[in-house]
């Protein structure tokens, strides 16, 4: 299986929510588990740790690591690495309409750093139709705008070249979108 560590920090309104929701102990970790199940189905919580939560007007920091099961099906006479993005996801829950007559407001800052390692069978590399495996990789992406940054770095383990790993980072800076820039909002979470 798939490894993911994930860190994430927020303030104002969305610290607030989030003690809310783990403000008791006892279930914190089963909460975590289901919330991120619900992006990645066969997840399972292995570690978690949550910074801030009895301390009002600070940000809140949640770490979590976590397997995610067989993440690579058959395809073509191969082996694919099933993997989706969170385009959707992030357009959904942050920009659902397609225009808006009044601005969105976003309150306040937020940055979620993932990094997910997936063990690949020993053979398999993914090399595909490249001379070499660094080459068949998709490029780094790094965008950066108004609104906040996304950057996507694959990588290969230098010292196990069966262990591919994906780093990401989002973090959205703007506090309020107007109607205006509604659109180039959508198409920075698309992107």
């Amino acid at each position: 299986g798939s490894r993911l560590s994930i860190s994430y920090r927020v303030k104002g309104v969305e610290a607030g929510a989030l003690r809310a929701r783990y403000e008791t102990a006892e279930t914190r970790r089963k909460l975590l588990e289901q919330s991120w199940a619900k992006r990645y189905p066969a997840l399972k919580l292995n570690a978690a740790s949550f910074e801030g939560l009895d301390h009002f007007g600070n940000e809140v920091e949640i770490r979590l690591q976590a397997r995610l099961g067989r993440r690579l099906v058959a395809d073509r006479g191969g082996l694919r690495l099933e993997w989706r993005g969170e385009h959707e996801s992030w357009v959904s829950a942050l920009a659902p309409l397609g225009s808006r007559e009044h601005p969105l407001v976003l309150n306040s800052p937020w940055t979620r750093n993932e990094h997910f390692v997936f063990q690949l069978p020993v053979g398999l590399s993914p090399v595909g139709t490249k001379e070499t495996a660094a080459e068949a990789l998709p490029p780094e992406l790094s965008l950066k705008g108004k609104f906040g940054h996304y950057s996507l770095r694959w990588s290969l383990d230098p010292a196990d070249p069966q262990r591919l790993q994906l780093e990401r980072s989002m973090s959205i800076e703007a506090p309020r979108v107007s109607p205006d820039d509604y659109a180039a909002f959508r198409e920075f979470l698309i992107a």
